[in-house]
C-alpha cells in the first residue's frame, strides 16, 4: 500500500464526518483510543458524548450539506492545532426504494449528502494540505464509499448514483494533485469482512 505522506503519531490531527453511530463511531474511538488529536463531527453534537472532553478531542456540529458548518469546523480545529493532517468523508446514508416512488427532492438529498458533502470538504482539505499545513507535508483524504461504488442493485439507485460519483470524482481529483504537494486521497470501500481499501 502507498504512503500516505503523513507520519501517523500521536500528534496527527484526524477530522471525520459522521461520527455518531456505526463506522465513523467506530473510527473516532479507535483515534481517540490511539491517543491521536481528533476533531470529531456530526449532526448533533449531542451524540459524540461516548468521546471525552479532553485536550485531543474538538466536537462540532456539521452538517455536511452545509458549508458554513464545514468552514467553522475546520477553522477552529486549525486555530487549536494549526494543520489537519488527514479528512475522513465518513457521513452519509442510503436511500432505498423504487426509483420512480422516490421524489425528487429526497433523491437530491441523497446526492448532497454522499457526493456534494465530500466534495465541499475534499476542496477544502485540498487548500489546507497546500497552504496551512508545514510545506511538503501535505496530508491524506479517506472517502468512504462502499461496494455500492462499483456493484449495484435494485432499490438502491440514487444510493448507487452518490457512490459511483464520489469514486469518479476522487480518482480524477488524484490526478490532478501536483506530486510535490505530497497529498494523497483513498477510497475505502467497506462491504464485507475485511473492509476493501482502494488507493485512487
Amino acid at each position: 500500500m502507498p504512503s500516505s505522506g503523513v507520519a501517523l503519531g500521536r500528534e496527527t490531527v484526524w477530522f471525520v464526518t459522521g461520527c455518531s453511530s456505526g463506522l465513523g463511531k467506530a473510527l473516532a474511538q479507535t483515534i481517540y483510543d490511539a491517543g491521536h488529536r481528533l476533531v470529531a463531527t456530526a449532526r448533533d453534537v449531542d451524540s459524540l458524548s461516548y468521546l471525552s472532553d479532553d485536550t485531543n478531542v474538538l466536537k462540532f456540529a456539521l452538517d455536511v450539506i452545509s458549508q458554513g458548518s464545514i468552514i467553522a469546523a475546520i477553522n477552529s480545529a486549525i486555530q487549536t492545532w494549526n494543520r489537519i493532517d488527514v479528512f475522513i468523508n465518513n457521513a452519509g446514508y442510503s436511500l432505498t426504494g423504487d426509483t420512480e416512488a422516490i421524489s425528487e427532492s429526497d433523491a437530491r438529498l441523497q446526492l448532497e449528502t454522499n457526493f456534494w458533502g465530500p466534495v465541499r470538504i475534499t476542496k477544502e482539505a485540498l487548500r489546507i494540505f497546500r497552504e496551512v499545513n508545514p510545506k511538503g507535508q501535505g496530508g491524506t483524504v479517506l472517502q468512504i464509499s462502499s461496494m455500492g461504488g462499483w456493484w449495484t442493485a435494485p432499490g438502491h439507485s440514487y444510493y448507487h448514483a452518490s457512490k459511483f460519483a464520489l469514486e469518479g470524482f476522487t480518482e480524477s481529483v488524484a490526478q490532478e494533485v501536483n506530486p510535490d504537494w505530497n497529498i494523497k486521497l483513498m477510497i475505502v470501500a467497506p462491504g464485507g469482512d475485511p473492509y476493501e481499501f482502494r488507493w485512487a
